[in-house]
């Protein structure tokens, strides 16, 4: 718990079970509701970090002043309200001018705290007073949402600033479409939604990072894929690792493969080339092609290396030993890989 459990006066525990009775009885017997723990927190500390609604609203309402007290603790009463999750009481600290800018909200932020404990309509009170999150090259604060798994954060986010879709961070090369496409289907209906907002999804062409290609084959969904190619999609784009998009539809389930040979064929019939490699560099190895990365896969998945190789996959293109591949599958004596190769348009036997 944020907060310590020992060491409490008895207003402390009663705030703590929202007891409002035993909290005005204590008040009675002379307890002040201005009295501080050891670790120096008032009573409605706890209340706001408990959702302790009726004892927050009977403290502001007889001492609204405490919303706007410092003592010297870890921990604002926003912040802990921004755990707790009760939007009544966050309304409540606004409406008694707490303040916002308090250095304790600077080292415990409580907007990344109400995204992090899903609490979102004290996330949207926090954003209607004026503060934005603070903001840094690495992660925006829809991107932050993203990370913690929290779609409607996302989406109400992104509502009136579409540069937030479209932001490529320079330091990491992350985006909040890439993020979200990482996170999977609880994030579908947010990808969809952000794919009609945005008018430009490819981040700089001049930097290696991935891009829609390869959040499309994260996802592997064809109406997200059928979605983002309602945009300019770079189809051939190479990652920091010169992978594509194929190269990360690797080692799913045997009941994808369907979808996965559909994606591909999507993504071919909009001019993919597959045999796309990058260049060699000095003191590098070179990528694999998309059908050696197939071929070593830790789930060899036959068919879509059949269908590869039926759409030009190149048999005869040498694999990081240098070594032809078909050279090398002739090698393994995987009868059943031999046979898929051979159906190649490409192959030709060998002169004995």
């Amino acid at each position: 718990m944020v907060l310590p459990t020992t060491n409490l006066t008895l207003l402390h525990v009663a705030a703590v079970g929202d007891s409002l009775e035993v909290f005005t009885l204590l008040e009675s017997y002379g307890f002040d509701i201005g009295c501080s723990s050891a670790a120096s927190y008032l009573p409605i500390h706890y209340a706001c970090l408990y959702s302790s609604y009726e004892v927050a609203s009977y403290i502001l309402a007889k001492k609204p002043e405490m919303a706007k007290s410092e003592p010297q603790v870890e921990f604002h009463l926003l912040y802990l309200t921004a755990t707790g999750g009760d939007p009544g009481i966050m309304s409540l600290l606004f409406e008694n001018n707490i303040n916002l800018k308090s250095p304790a909200n600077r080292r415990n932020n409580p907007f990344f705290k109400a995204v992090q404990s899903r609490n979102i309509e004290c996330l949207k009170i926090l954003l209607q007073h004026g503060e934005r999150p603070p903001k840094n090259d690495e992660f925006t604060f829809p991107m932050y949402a993203a990370i913690n798994l929290q779609p409607a954060a996302v989406e109400y986010l992104v509502e009136n600033d579409e540069n937030l879709i479209s932001y490529c961070s320079p330091i990491s090369h992350h985006t909040l479409l890439g993020l979200c496409c990482f996170t999977g289907q609880p994030f579908k209906n947010v990808i969809l939604n952000l794919l009609k907002k945005a008018t430009k999804i490819e981040p700089p062409s001049e930097i290696e990072c991935q891009g829609p290609i390869h959040w499309m084959c994260t996802f592997i969904d064809l109406d997200v894929a059928h979605a983002f190619f309602r945009h300019a999609v770079n189809v051939n784009r190479l990652d920091q690792e010169g992978k594509t998009g194929f190269h990360y539809l690797i080692d799913k389930p045997k009941q994808m493969e369907t979808k996965i040979i559909q994606l591909m064929q999507l993504i071919i019939d909009h001019g993919f080339n597959i045999n796309i490699r990058r260049a060699p560099r000095p003191n590098s190895q070179q990528p694999p092609t998309v059908l050696e990365h197939f071929i070593n896969a830790i789930m060899k998945s036959y068919n879509i290396i059949e269908f590869l190789i039926m759409n030009g996959a190149d048999i005869y293109a040498e694999n990081k030993n240098q070594k032809r591949l078909i050279d090398a599958v002739m090698e393994k004596k995987d009868k059943k890989l031999i046979e898929i190769f051979k159906k190649s348009p490409m192959y030709k036997p060998e002169q004995v």
